[in-house]
């Protein structure tokens, strides 16, 4: 990925957005991004979140103009920034920028945080957008074909984590198919600073998918405790077949940290990045190692057989 100070990225910007070249910009790096580089631009009076992706983004399975597609749904349906500038050979990205903070993992341990969650994810879930696929298992195989040439970096039990990914996509079922975001980390919704209301950023994994892996991934990513993934499942699917939901949300939440740990190995591979992406596999390990040890596994397992 190609390293901008403020200075060589304000040039690039302003020979590329004809109605920027006279006027002022202050360009400032945000920390924070584990795959691209994200600058605030002040552009005379409004500001923009401008983003340049890395050029070994397919690698981890990204599709730029997907990634345009579904942020340009995002904002149509009410859930994302507006769109300002797609430039893909430059692989930028501009929205316009939202005045709020990141959230965290523990505001999402409450029913009404939960709540303004389940309304956003309905949304994105009832949206027609045609983009590619996605599957958790061929992204995790995507990943593996990758990593195996690394066996340095791999874990002893690599073996019983690929055998337990087999397993639950056998379980879990193709449908329904929805778009998807498939990155619900606490740190891509945004809670504006005016009026509290919840945004959903960074749209770079989005497919059409598994709504289960959504679920699945947002409790995976902040650890919520049982009673408030039962919640979740249960005011998402209106208390219908509430233990054959949950089962293959839990599942899904297995997958979610196998993704990561995979992700994790990846880029620590292939990154330019000054991030510690071993620690991240390592952490994403350890949560699977103690679902593979779980004998929550095989309940939910037989669960979801009995539906068949």
């Amino acid at each position: 990925m190609t390293r901008h100070t403020p200075q060589t990225l304000e040039t690039v910007l302003r020979t590329s957005i004809p109605e920027w070249k006279e006027l002022s910009l202050s360009t400032k790096h945000v920390s924070g991004g584990m795959t691209n580089e994200n600058f605030c631009v002040q552009a005379g009076d409004q500001a923009f979140f401008v983003r340049l992706s890395d050029r070994n983004s397919q690698r981890l399975g990204i599709d730029r103009n997907d990634e345009y597609a579904a942020a340009y749904e995002a904002a149509k349906i009410g859930v994302g920034p507006q769109v300002h500038a797609y430039f893909p050979f430059q692989r930028i990205l501009i929205t316009h920028y939202i005045a709020g903070r990141s959230l965290l993992s523990q505001d999402f341990h409450s029913t009404q945080r939960l709540d303004e969650f389940i309304d956003l994810l309905y949304r994105v879930h009832q949206s027609k957008l045609s983009i590619k696929p996605f599957s958790v298992f061929a992204v995790v195989g995507n990943y593996w074909n990758i990593i195996r040439d690394h066996p340095a970096n791999l874990p002893e039990n690599i073996g019983d984590i690929l055998s337990l990914a087999s397993v639950i996509e056998d379980y879990i079922p193709d449908e329904p198919t929805t778009l998807c975001h498939n990155d619900l980390l606490a740190a891509n919704f945004l809670a504006d600073h005016q009026t509290h209301r919840l945004w959903l950023v960074d749209w770079e994994y989005a497919g059409r998918g598994s709504l289960y892996f959504d679920l699945g991934n947002f409790c995976a990513n902040q650890e919520l405790p049982v009673t408030l993934e039962r919640y979740l499942v249960e005011r998402y699917f209106s208390y219908r077949n509430v233990e054959y939901h949950l089962a293959c949300v839990r599942l899904m939440r297995i997958m979610s940290d196998i993704r990561e740990a995979f992700w994790g190995l990846v880029q620590h591979c292939l990154s330019p990045l000054s991030v510690d992406f071993l620690a991240y596999a390592e952490l994403h390990l350890k949560r699977v190692e103690k679902a593979i040890e779980a004998s929550e596994l095989d309940m939910n397992l037989k669960v979801i057989a009995q539906w068949r």
